[in-house]
């Protein structure tokens, strides 16, 4: 079983929901904005089963307008200090970077689209590697927001925008900035949902977001079902 903490509907685990339903593994969602106090006292952040922490539009900054993440980053602070598996896409990479002690700040201008990253040495150990594609592919980006790398982080991934794109805690503490679940079509549903975001960010459109998702969505399947499947390997659950 695998806990998931969701921020927002439509931002759910797209592909890798394939990957856990071919391998027969069981998880549910765990929609984090709806949690009550009494929901949080339910929920044991030492237990052993791995946890996946989605994306969402908001900032780990908004404590004041969404109260529930700074519930959520004392929750992943303590699975971090017990080393417990946790998997981090976007807001949930930078949610652990910040419950790890590291800075979480505005990055230069937002990163919405299809572009390139590049995986360090070190990355192949942590499953993050394309066979034949060398050390780069392009990925899903959807953030305005970075993070420095946490002390005693190890960098997996950069680009020339964002210095910190992936980083590891340990082989089964990972966080991902970009979208290595993003599946096609069902990312129609982050074009409509996320439409004014989309609207007010200059030279991101929503029928080239199409176009390149549909193109690009197969090759990423491809190489980020490996990723996700040994990270699950890393889990204990194969």
């Amino acid at each position: 079983m695998i806990d998931v903490f969701r921020h927002v509907k439509f931002e759910d685990l797209g592909s890798f929901a394939a990957v856990l339903e071919r391998l027969q593994i069981d998880f549910r969602y765990i929609d984090v904005p709806v949690l009550k106090d009494t929901d949080w006292s339910a929920l044991d952040p030492l237990s052993r089963r791995p946890l996946i922490v989605l994306g969402g539009p908001m900032s780990v900054h908004d404590q004041t307008e969404y109260p529930w993440l700074v519930s959520e980053t004392e929750f992943l602070g303590r699975r971090i200090a017990e080393g417990l598996p946790t998997l981090g896409i976007c807001l949930g990479a930078q949610l652990i970077a910040k419950a790890a002690g590291a800075r979480v700040y505005p990055g230069d201008v937002p990163e919405i689209g299809w572009a390139g990253v590049t995986f360090t040495g070190q990355a192949a150990a942590y499953g993050l590697s394309v066979p034949g594609a060398g050390n780069s592919a392009d990925v899903l980006h959807w953030h305005g927001e970075t993070f420095d790398l946490p002390d005693g982080g190890v960098l997996l991934a950069f680009n020339e925008r964002y210095s910190h794109q992936a980083f590891a805690l340990t082989p089964k503490i990972l966080g991902l900035q970009f979208h290595l679940e993003a599946d096609y079509p069902d990312l129609e549903h982050w074009f409509s949902g996320h439409a004014l975001e989309i609207s007010l960010t200059p030279g991101v459109d929503a029928a080239l977001l199409r176009d390149e998702s549909r193109e690009k969505c197969p090759a990423l399947k491809a190489w980020s079902t490996a990723f996700f499947t040994h990270w699950l390997d890393q889990c204990g659950l194969l």
